[in-house]
């Protein structure tokens, strides 16, 4: 398997279309949940986002906001646009990769041909009634956005950052091991040795390439494991163990270090919010 089908399939994701056909007028987009890819097949179309990014398109195009972004779609009174818009989630604990990718990602359709032939299977999909309408819509816009990481791959795009180190062979390794089994007695030199890298080199490569100590993001990765496991009303002794911690105080001293507070406040205030 190629290096970036098995990034892909460490990255929890999904698509959902939200709107196909002409837009006119106005269109605020505000939900700070997901990352949002749109699809231009005809007409014009200004993007405005709240991070200052501002295009403006008038041919076949493709437009991806990872991050959790508000922003605007318009269209001039006398005009309108042709396209297909879609939600995209990440699941809990993928906010160091959404990160990682630039804040807005613009592709000319003219340019990227790859990327246009998915976007016109999409177009054909979205403006005809057929049966599993969409569930193609959606799978559609899951390989357009794979086609994305290709590109900020290939390109370079991405030089710090969790993707960083999923898309480095050895490195990656390490990721899914972690990921699979945070409760292990990981310390560097096992973490190292997975890594097939020495000690001392392992640790300079994953600072530089992922920003943070390989305990740092261990610590990380258990943390979230740990809320997953609280929401799901496991009591904390459990969730401890199940995340590497050898007690209850062990996870609630680090938890309380990383938020601030304990892990029974934490769930307290998830549950009313």
């Amino acid at each position: 398997m190629d290096q970036l089908s098995e990034t892909a399939g460490l990255i929890d994701f999904n698509t959902e279309v939200f709107f196909s056909g002409q837009l006119c007028g106005l269109q605020s987009i505000g939900d700070n949940s997901c990352g949002h890819l749109h699809v231009l097949k005809s007409g014009t179309l200004n993007i405005v986002t709240e991070d200052g990014h501002k295009i403006f398109l008038d041919r076949p195009s493709v437009i991806f906001i990872p991050s959790k972004s508000n922003h605007r779609l318009s269209v001039g009174d006398s005009e309108n646009a042709e396209l297909v818009c879609a939600k995209i989630h990440f699941g809990q604990g993928q906010e160091k990769f959404v990160n990682s990718l630039p804040r807005f990602i613009y592709f000319d359709g003219a340019s990227h041909q790859h990327l246009q032939r998915a976007a016109n299977w999409l177009f054909e999909e979205a403006f005809q009634e057929t049966p599993g309408k969409q569930m193609m819509l959606d799978k559609l816009s899951d390989i357009i956005f794979i086609q994305i990481l290709r590109h900020v791959t290939e390109k370079g795009l991405v030089v710090h950052g969790i993707l960083s180190a999923l898309v480095h062979p050895q490195l990656s390794k390490l990721i899914a091991a972690i990921q699979k089994a945070p409760s292990d007695s990981w310390n560097l030199d096992s973490m190292a040795a997975t890594a097939s890298m020495s000690r001392s080199k392992f640790a300079t490569l994953f600072k530089d390439t992922v920003g943070k100590t390989p305990n740092e993001y261990l610590t990380e990765i258990r943390l979230v494991k740990a809320q997953e496991l609280l929401i799901n009303n496991k009591p904390v002794s459990l969730v401890a163990h199940e995340v590497g911690y050898e007690h209850a105080s062990a996870l609630s001293r680090v938890f309380r270090k990383r938020y601030g507070i304990s892990p029974k406040e934490w769930l307290k205030e998830k549950l009313s919010a």
